[in-house]
């Protein structure tokens, strides 16, 4: 059922091998595997990827066991295979998550430390500020300064934001403005 072919077509034929592991060297190392089964070879959680009859990929995991009489004589042996492609896929965006969640973590981190670096660049400025008169040639520059770490801490807001996963809050803004003030 899963690979899309009926039992008239398989029962009987060996290219089903070559149908469901196109790719000669990993059809060759299923192979392997079921002559081990077939040797008394014991598998739990084989997976295997199949291609299916209208040319889907699909993860299968393959269990077997063998079947002895009462000598311990192995007769025969039983293999299941359930498709475990959307587990696959579920586990690939668990996966993503956690890295992304890391990546938040890490943002949060580094937003929190040069946070604090402006803090010390703002404050430094604004003493130096404080010190000068109005007339001075350097005051131009310190506003600069202080308006470069304003600009830097709402930075640095925006991603504490996101590695809290808070809502960012939507302004408009003056591109023209924004520009003119670099």
């Amino acid at each position: 059922r899963i690979s899309g072919y009926k039992r008239e077509e398989v029962l009987g034929h060996n290219k089903i091998w070559k149908w469901l592991y196109p790719d000669e060297k990993y059809r060759q190392e299923v192979f392997a595997k079921a002559m081990a089964i077939i040797q008394g070879e014991s598998v739990e959680n084989l997976e295997t990827t199949i291609l299916t009859k209208d040319g889907r990929k699909r993860v299968i995991s393959w269990h077997s066991n063998n079947l002895v009489d009462e000598q311990g004589k192995i007769i025969g042996s039983i293999a299941i295979g359930a498709d475990i492609t959307d587990l696959k896929k579920i586990e690939e965006q668990l996966r993503l998550a956690e890295k992304m969640q890391g990546l938040g973590r890490l943002a949060g981190g580094i937003a929190h430390d040069f946070n604090n670096i402006l803090s010390v660049i703002k404050g430094y400025a604004e003493l130096a500020l404080n010190s000068l008169d109005y007339q001075s040639p350097i005051r131009e520059d310190l506003l600069e300064i202080l308006e470069a770490s304003e600009r830097g801490s709402r930075l640095t807001q925006q991603l504490l934001a996101f590695s809290k996963r808070q809502s960012l809050e939507r302004i408009s803004l003056d591109l023209n403005e924004i520009i003119k003030s670099m």
